[in-house]
């Protein structure tokens, strides 16, 4: 999986698509994070082509009958990468959680394709929601036992988020600082972008 802090740039998308197999790759750009339906979907898509993506398809599930649909899920069987745009994460989780689509992610995965997601999007992929106001208080589990912050002030863990961590012990922490790009393969976890990240193991 690779996580992006901010709206991906040019290098980070070119990681991505290299991850994914290069410009041949089946992509799924997925917006429904964002409150204004597709648009964010544009400039990513637009990036992806101009580095040589040739197969990219955009899918918005906010409903969740539409991500229990076959065919839906059958585009996540074509595909070998998937990402999500930056949004609200609660919104991620309210149209994917337990349906077909879910079970397809985690199935990309294990054929060795890649998920990346950006900015507060990159929240939603771990088991636990951390943020305020949320309905829901878990994510999609793609990262097990874990949290995910894209925010890291000062090079430190933001106080909510270290004290997050303290009240669910047994939790793996990820933050990421401005411009930070994390990668994540198994149990490996290697920072790959020019801003900082921090990583609080479980205890």
């Amino acid at each position: 999986m690779l996580l992006c802090a901010a709206t991906a740039e040019a290098r980070a998308l070119r990681h991505f698509l290299d991850l994914a197999g290069g410009p041949r790759a089946r992509i799924v750009v997925v917006p429904t994070a964002s409150l204004v339906s597709e648009a964010p979907a544009a400039p990513i898509v637009e990036a992806l082509r101009a580095l040589g993506a040739e197969n990219i398809t955009v899918r918005d599930g906010l409903a969740r009958l539409a991500a229990q649909s076959e065919a839906f899920a059958a585009i996540l069987r074509e595909a070998s990468g998937v990402y999500f745009c930056h949004g609200e994460p609660w919104r991620l989780v309210e149209a994917y959680r337990h349906t077909l689509f879910h079970f397809e992610l985690v199935e990309l995965l294990g054929r060795g394709g890649v998920v990346a997601a950006e900015g507060d999007s990159t929240r939603a992929l771990a088991s636990h929601l951390f943020g305020g106001g949320y309905r829901w208080d878990r994510g999609l589990s793609l990262l097990r036992a874990t949290a995910v912050d894209n925010r890291l002030p000062d090079g430190r863990l933001a106080e909510d988020f270290a004290g997050f961590l303290e009240e669910h012990r047994g939790l793996r922490g990820i933050a990421l600082g401005a411009g930070a790009r994390v990668l994540l393969a198994g149990n490996c976890t290697v920072s790959v972008g020019d801003g900082r990240a921090a990583i609080r193991e479980r205890n």
